[in-house]
């Protein structure tokens, strides 16, 4: 349970100032790149050793998913990996732990 506050307390402090920071020196595609490889990929590669269940996972990124499709109807995007007519972070965060994420659980419990 603890592992699974961290990931997301993680998710959070890479989105909203790490990638910040990132797309203050760079652009905004270095911005959303450094998520998916920081937060998700972190989170991927760490989750099945120190979960039980990808279910903190899979709820959580459905959990932004909704937050990030809700800030962009109310025209509140985060400028800094959002951009206006792409949807990939939204894309991203819905896709990344339905079937591949569980998937992910099999190895580490089947000593693969």
């Amino acid at each position: 349970m603890y592992w699974g506050i961290g990931l997301i307390l993680w998710v959070g402090f890479v989105t909203l100032y790490v990638s910040k920071l990132i797309a203050s020196r760079s652009n905004t595609y270095i911005a959303r790149k450094s998520i998916h490889i920081l937060a998700g990929g972190v989170v991927a590669l760490i989750s099945p050793f120190v979960l039980s269940s990808p279910l903190i996972p899979l709820a959580s990124s459905y959990a932004l998913t909704l937050y990030l499709v809700v800030r962009g109807l109310k025209g509140k995007r985060y400028g800094w990996f959002q951009e206006e007519g792409n949807y990939g972070e939204i894309f991203f965060t819905s896709l990344r732990y339905s079937a591949p994420g569980l998937l992910d659980f099999q190895a580490p419990l089947l000593g693969n």
